[in-house]
């Protein structure tokens, strides 16, 4: 009986693992402010326009398929996340690794299958939440 209870509860067990790991995959970018926070409000939104992204591609050294910012006012504060779509993996690592470098210590960079997002704010509570609900496979901050 003890068995049978044990391979139960093991099998209740596995299975909340495995569908609470696909309900964090499930977030789709970019975010929308009420995912963020009852409190948040998308104050702007800019794609930039295809004919400049070559600039971008020189900035990074990387192919880059679509870049967007995102401006929120979350509780009074400032957030703003940019979201940098690359080519394949190696262009969104060379994107990732040179906005390491550009940002500093300053912005989160994360990165979550061909995009690349940078997180702007001064709360570390806002960064922390985006870094939840993004699920990325790669983050660079300093705090």
């Amino acid at each position: 009986m003890k068995k049978i209870l044990v391979i139960i509860c093991s099998s209740i067990l596995i299975f909340t693992i495995i569908t609470l790991s696909s309900l964090a995959e499930t977030v789709s970018l970019p975010l929308k402010a009420d995912q963020i926070s009852k409190n948040c409000k998308l104050t702007n939104s800019i794609d930039v326009n295809k004919d400049a992204l070559g600039n971008f591609e020189k900035k990074f050294g990387a192919k880059v398929i679509s870049l967007r910012n995102d401006f929120f006012s979350v509780e009074g504060n400032k957030l703003q996340i940019n979201y940098i779509k690359s080519t394949d993996s190696a262009n969104t690592l060379k994107v990732y690794n040179s906005l390491i470098k550009i940002s500093g210590n300053y912005n989160v960079i994360a990165l979550k299958n061909n995009t690349v997002i940078e997180i702007i704010s001064p709360e570390i509570k806002t960064k922390d939440k985006i870094i939840e609900l993004i699920n990325p496979t790669e983050v660079h901050k300093n705090y």
